[in-house]
């Protein structure tokens, strides 16, 4: 999850988003997209397809989550 997680992280910065407007951008509460980036809580389907939807450029990192699970 932790790559998962970094590429999301970088989107942000790189955009000069603050992690409200990430959280508005992906459809999601701020708490949930903080949970989801301290590991307090898992990514879930709604989350993984709006990251695909809203920030397609990346897909790979979502897809690549999605099948080697969030251990590695």
């Amino acid at each position: 999850m932790i790559h998962l997680i970094e590429a999301i992280e970088r989107y942000r910065v790189n955009r000069g988003l603050s992690g409200a407007d990430l959280a508005r951008l992906l459809g999601i509460d701020r708490s949930t997209w903080s949970k989801i980036k301290h590991e307090q809580k898992p990514p879930g389907g709604r989350f993984l397809s709006a990251v695909m939807r809203e920030i397609p450029s990346l897909r790979f990192e979502v897809e690549e989550y999605m099948i080697r699970g969030p251990n590695d």
